[in-house]
C-alpha cells in the first residue's frame, strides 16, 4: 500500500520524541499552501498538534539541521524563540 506524506507524518510524528520541520514547505506550507490551495497543503505542526521545532528556509541550511539534531542528542531541547525556531540559528 502506498504511503502518503500525510500518513507518514501522522504515523511517525505521533511516535517521535521530537519532531523537526525542515524547510519552508514543512514549516509554513510553502507556496503550495497559498490560496486557493487545491492540494490542501498544511504545516507539519498543524497536522500533529504538538510542539515541532521549526527550521524554515528554502532550502534550510544544512548546518541548521545538523546543529539542531546534534544539540538534541547531546544536550536535549534547544532554546526556541516564539516561532519554535532554535535561537542559535535564527535571530529574534
Amino acid at each position: 500500500k502506498p504511503l502518503t506524506a500525510l500518513a507518514a507524518v501522522k504515523f511517525l510524528g505521533a511516535r517521535a520524541s521530537h519532531v523537526i520541520a525542515v524547510g519552508a514547505c514543512a514549516v509554513h506550507g510553502g507556496v503550495s499552501a497559498a490560496k486557493p490551495n487545491p492540494a490542501g497543503c498544511v504545516t507539519v505542526a498543524s497536522v500533529l498538534q504538538r510542539k515541532v521545532i521549526q527550521l524554515p528556509g528554502c532550502p534550510c541550511h544544512p548546518d541548521w539541521f545538523t546543529g539542531t539534531l546534534a544539540h538534541l542528542l547531546l544536550y536535549g531541547d534547544p532554546e526556541l524563540d516564539r516561532r519554535n525556531r532554535p535561537v542559535m540559528f535564527y535571530l529574534q
